[in-house]
């Protein structure tokens, strides 16, 4: 699925925002922190899953000793981002743990750090109910308007389908697709996915073709390889029940396009 490749967090604001400009007075410490905050952030921006992981460990370290807790958020929720992209869930749990056990934290970086979670619990372990319990922590610490309302609504989605629950599935995702400001290009993305899914567990075929074009056409727009590489798996598995030949050539051939740019398995 989509949103098991990378984490919905991505695109957040608290991560995709640059390091504050260093000023030319300020304590070395301070300097080193927030360049190892940059580094890992161009890291990330660039694939570059290793070398984020380091300089985010390395910024949390700095944010430590600087006494900097809102640094320090930052720095835990791209490295546990940087793990869960590199398999590492168990690790990227462990990460996120203080965030919701410690108080120290920005309250907008806990509810965060709860979304994360709830994503990490269902990638390996396909946990729903400790998924759930986390999505509803994260949307009782985001105050209104929450910036993260249209993930967490995409979150309980997914959540729904997992539980095969497909009406509450096309409930949520059609309120994305509905009220989704323009720049949540990604968020009604992943709801046409998640559509698509649900159709195709039902055998809708046409309208999962249909759902997962339409997530193909944003995600292409969007740059993401690695969101077009799930969006193309789903929809194999569409054309392949349709028995349409061409297509299922069509589209093991974008697939295997993705998969060499990205050095991964089919």
């Amino acid at each position: 699925m989509k949103s098991s490749l990378v984490l919905i967090v991505l695109g957040f604001m608290l991560l995709t925002g640059c390091a504050n400009s260093t000023k030319q007075d300020a304590p070395a410490l301070r300097i080193s922190a927030e360049a190892s905050h940059g580094k890992a952030l161009k890291a990330i921006h660039a694939g570059d899953v290793e070398g984020a992981a380091l300089w985010w460990s390395q910024a949390l370290l700095q944010y430590q000793a600087l006494d900097d807790w809102p640094g320090q958020g930052m720095a835990r929720l791209g490295l546990a981002q940087a793990q869960h992209k590199a398999g590492q869930v168990d690790r990227a749990i462990q990460t996120l743990k203080p965030m919701v056990a410690q108080s120290g934290f920005m309250v907008a970086q806990r509810a965060q750090a709860h979304l994360q979670l709830a994503q990490l619990w269902l990638s390996d372990d396909q946990n729903a109910g400790v998924a759930a319990m986390h999505l509803a922590q994260s949307e009782q610490l985001c105050a209104a308007p929450c910036q993260m309302r249209w993930a967490q609504i995409n979150m309980a989605a997914k959540i729904a389908l997992l539980n095969k629950d497909w009406p509450r599935v096309m409930q949520l995702t059609v309120s994305v697709l509905a009220g989704a400001a323009e720049g949540e290009e990604k968020e009604v993305a992943h709801s046409h996915q998640l559509q698509a899914q649900a159709q195709l567990a039902q055998l809708q075929l046409a309208g999962a073709l249909y759902s997962i074009d339409q997530a193909l056409a944003l995600d292409r727009k969007l740059a993401r390889p690695d969101w077009l590489l799930a969006d193309y798996r789903v929809r194999l598995q569409i054309v392949q029940l349709l028995s349409d030949s061409e297509q299922i050539t069509l589209t093991e051939q974008k697939i295997s396009s993705l998969c060499e740019a990205l050095r991964c398995n089919r």
